[in-house]
């Protein structure tokens, strides 16, 4: 059985437990049968992890593209993407940064930016990849002008349209989020949004022997089994 996930760095895994070798909940699940396609991305957006899943479920049905679960997990509403249209690509950011995975960074290493220090990357003139395509003015449209309710109810949007498309395709589908915030509503009401999962926060806690540490509240190995359990306990109800 095919399960295709996709979320944030409560998904993917954290750069700590990365390089401890430690793995996230969802390649628990390789153990019970199941065949775990994950394409997290940490410090991905609810956008990209519902544009993603969408994309998968489309390819349903093809030769060697089946899937039979989707696990699409939400992340923080202040996240999102934008499509370049030179570039050709989605790119993702949070407030201050684009946040690449392994195909974005080559496209952008081959525009000249070859410079990493820490999480940005540099051309040999110093310039940042944020300073020449403008994303601070982009971040600032998407999280200041654009209203929070406007953003709540794409996503709202978002989610149903995945709903109703994974019923067409004949795929078992669950949502789940990093945090209640990450939970879209419309003014309160909750008879908009589809089925949700306990939100991975509340399952670890943000302080304790789940977590990383008291300044980092992102799961650690304890952590990540125990989404596993209760994940997996979900999946059975499908």
């Amino acid at each position: 059985m095919i399960v295709y996930v996709n979320g944030c760095s409560f998904s993917h895994g954290h750069n700590a437990l990365i390089e401890r070798g430690g793995i996230s909940w969802p390649w628990h699940l390789s153990n019970d049968g199941y065949r775990v396609e994950n394409e997290s991305l940490s410090g991905g957006s609810s956008h990209r992890s519902l544009r993603m899943c969408m994309n998968r479920a489309m390819r349903h049905g093809q030769k060697n593209q089946e899937v039979d679960i989707i696990i699409c997990q939400l992340s923080n509403p202040h996240r999102g993407e934008f499509f370049h249209q030179d570039l050709g690509m989605y790119i993702n950011y949070v407030p201050n940064r684009f946040i690449l995975g392994e195909e974005e960074i080559k496209v952008f290493k081959q525009q000249g930016f070859t410079t990493r220090k820490d999480q940005t990357f540099f051309n040999d003139k110093g310039e940042s990849i944020e300073d020449v395509y403008f994303h601070k003015n982009i971040v600032w449209h998407n999280t200041v002008i654009v209203p929070e309710w406007q953003r709540q109810i794409e996503i709202l949007a978002l989610c149903n349209n995945l709903e109703k498309l994974c019923k067409i395709k004949g795929i078992k589908l669950l949502f789940t989020a990093m945090s209640s915030i990450c939970v879209p509503s419309h003014h309160g009401d909750m008879t908009l949004m589809p089925y949700i999962t306990k939100p991975m926060s509340h399952i670890v806690g943000r302080t304790g022997p789940l977590v990383e540490s008291a300044e980092d509240n992102h799961p650690n190995e304890d952590g990540h089994y125990e989404i596993y359990r209760y994940i997996l306990s979900e999946l059975k109800k499908l």
